[in-house]
């Protein structure tokens, strides 16, 4: 029962994954098999593939946003199909045979399994090569050696700039095609697990799954003189399709690994190749192989200064959009703080003081992490900004601010937000919580309250009309927002914070001042996780009145 995944995700990105009888989960927690952390459609464990007596059977594992199986939705165990078409958050599965599917990738160059290497063919290593590029008596240090070196040092030559990896490949393909006056030529190299095809000179190729295994996994060098000289050849489809009377495959090899291999044949002519073009081609790919990798290095080292400064420079950015100071304001107590996963975030928090000694308060969490969920919150902070003196109402507030976001936020991406007024000489707080983690207010007499009134996130229903609240607060309650990584933030157990151990310690801290409550959840927090990294965005607003 050999099956396969083809796994798109809403990028674009394309992953295929063998199914082995093994039981796979997917969802966006790391300790699933298949983990997509960045999916915020996704639960934490999504959904189930096991092992049936037949076919393999989808199991939705109680997912928030559900699993689509051929646009029906999931419940419990579907013994899949193939073909079937599942859908769950921005990733869109195919169950599928082994056998290439068109929707994965259309293949240039088709690996046949219809010709057998025996003890006829002429198979090198590379050490071999080299020792006996060093023996005078071996006949091959002479013969052709002009030619040879003329080769070599062409090679080192082109191969020695640094050029972009597609412009490398050709230039390999054509250096190795005119070293052994080859009329046609091929360059594939390893994309993960595939073999791929990089560069071509000439086209309608079909390589042997026999030569290709034993080039990539036994380092060998492989010459076919003349294709038909000898009987196994003359049955093979593959040779006898292409009339190819003479052909090499050498290994791109490092001193480690095995990164792809050259092909080069000649259909339809006299000339033979020979042992020595098997030994320059082989000196070739080892020099080629050396040349890709560093360029790999290169091309990496690079992007990632580029982004290191980026990134940099953006985070340095968004700190600067956060209140560097909380305002001071009779009556009241503010603190606040927020520490992303990665350079930068998608949680925001301000404060913007009000007529009348009254102060807005407010905390979004953008879904997803790093760069894109930075971009989103600095667009609802400037929206914020520009609209909140004209509303005194914070439902209506939510609503226009929803209408905004959900016209610019791009699919699949949705912010959770709660704005608040807090009116120390009222004692009241008014507020508006779109599909936010509700706020607490600790009371002090004992009593906890949450604070949900509102709607759903922003960015999914555009028309939507938010609902509010007023609730009165006294002197020595205590206000706290923040985000769910906060109350979703785990330790190596991966257990969770949870919002029951941050209300108890809200309640068992408030006496102390904002700051001082602010630095002790952070602390408990890092005393929790231990070594664990956050996997989100932390940010905790915390607001007294005196």
């Amino acid at each position: 029962m050999a099956r396969q995944l083809s796994i798109k995700t809403s990028s674009g990105g394309l992953r295929t994954v063998l199914l082995d009888n093994t039981r796979i989960v997917l969802g966006r927690s790391e300790s699933c098999v298949l983990s997509y952390p960045n999916d915020t459609m996704l639960s934490r464990t999504h959904l189930a593939f096991e092992p049936g007596p037949d076919e393999w059977i989808l199991c939705d594992l109680g997912s928030t946003n559900g699993t689509q199986l051929n646009n029906q939705r999931v419940s419990g165990r579907k013994p899949l199909k193939l073909g079937d078409k599942i859908v769950a958050g921005g990733l869109t599965i195919l169950y599928l045979g082994t056998e290439p599917s068109a929707e994965l990738r259309p293949p240039t160059i088709e690996i046949t399994s219809d010709l057998l290497l025996d003890n006829k063919t002429v198979a090198m290593t590379l050490e071999k090569v080299m020792a006996l590029a060093a023996d005078p008596s071996s006949g091959h240090s002479d013969l052709h050696a002009q030619a040879r070196m003329r080769a070599l040092i062409d090679a080192g030559r082109e191969l020695a700039a640094h050029r972009p990896l597609d412009e490398l490949f050709q230039v390999i393909v054509k250096l190795a095609t005119s070293a052994v006056l080859a009329k046609r030529g091929v360059l594939m190299t390893f994309q993960g697990a595939d073999l791929v095809v990089s560069a071509t000179i000439g086209e309608g190729f079909r390589l042997s799954s026999s030569v290709v295994t034993r080039v990539v996994e036994k380092r060998d060098s492989i010459l076919i003189a003349d294709t038909s000289l000898d009987e196994m050849f003359r049955e093979a489809r593959t040779i006898v399709e292409q009339r190819v009377r003479s052909f090499i495959a050498v290994p791109l090899q490092t001193e480690s690994k095995v990164i792809g291999l050259i092909y080069v044949d000649s259909p339809d002519v006299i000339r033979r190749f020979s042992a020595d073009d098997l030994s320059l081609l082989t000196v070739m790919g080892n020099i080629a192989a050396v040349r890709i990798e560093h360029s790999r290095l290169l091309d990496v080292e690079r992007a990632e200064q580029l982004m290191a400064k980026e990134l940099s420079q953006a985070a340095e950015i968004q700190n600067g959009l956060f209140p560097q100071s909380a305002p001071v304001i009779a009556g009241l107590e503010l603190a606040g703080k927020s520490v992303p996963c990665r350079s930068v975030g998608g949680d925001y928090f301000d404060f913007l003081p009000l007529e009348e000694g009254r102060v807005l308060i407010l905390v979004g969490d953008v879904a997803g992490k790093g760069m894109p969920a930075s971009l989103l919150m600095t667009s609802l902070q400037a929206r914020v900004h520009s609209l909140a003196s004209h509303y005194q109402d914070m439902a209506q507030l939510n609503t226009v601010l929803n209408k905004g976001v959900t016209s610019k936020c791009p699919q699949g991406k949705f912010i959770t937000f709660f704005i608040a007024v807090l009116d120390p000489a009222a004692g009241t707080i008014s507020y508006s919580n779109a599909g936010h983690n509700p706020p607490m207010l600790q009371k002090r007499s004992g009593e906890m309250i949450t604070l949900e009134q509102g709607g759903p996130v922003l960015g999914i229903l555009k028309s939507f009309e938010y609902s509010g609240e007023t609730v009165s607060w006294e002197p020595g309650d205590v206000l706290l927002l923040y985000s769910d990584g906060v109350s979703e933030a785990m330790n190596m157990a991966e257990d969770e914070y949870g919002e029951e151990r941050l209300a108890q310690f809200l309640a068992a801290n408030r006496n102390e001042s904002v700051s001082q409550i602010l630095e002790n959840i952070y602390e408990d927090l890092r005393t929790f996780m231990g070594e664990a990294t956050a996997g989100d965005d932390i940010t905790v607003v915390v607001a007294k009145l005196t």
